[in-house]
């Protein structure tokens, strides 16, 4: 069991890098695209990857070795002024599925755009 949590673990660091990368670069552009500069602030931690964004928003990344998942808690999705949380599980290579089918860049880049008016693709 321990051998399996420590394997997950290494899978989650090395996919919320990649993430990390690929949001920085999608908000970036997504500065681009709106007129004005967006103000964000992405923190990885072990473990957990962090983005702060104007007016309060904010969006985690956290691995849950118990479950093996990534958990998206947050402020951006419906209800807006609650925190809510989604698993995302490993799928196929590369591929974290919620419940409902959404992939995980998916699911944080239309949050994102929602909350930011503006195109974020991860």
């Amino acid at each position: 069991m321990l051998r399996l949590a420590f394997a997950f673990s290494t899978v989650t660091d090395v996919e919320l890098g990649k993430l990390w990368n690929r949001l920085e670069r999608a908000m970036r552009e997504a500065e681009g695209e709106k007129e004005g500069s967006i103000d964000f602030e992405v923190r990885p931690e072990r473990g957990t990857m962090h983005v702060m964004l104007p007016y309060d928003g904010h969006l985690s990344v956290s691995r849950d070795c118990e479950h093996c998942a990534l958990v998206v808690e947050s402020n951006l999705f419906e209800p807006w002024e609650d925190k809510d949380c989604i698993e995302f599980r490993p799928k196929e290579e590369g591929q974290w599925l919620s419940e409902d089918g959404d992939t995980l860049q998916e699911f944080i880049g239309g949050a994102l755009s929602r909350y930011l008016k503006a195109p974020v693709r991860l």
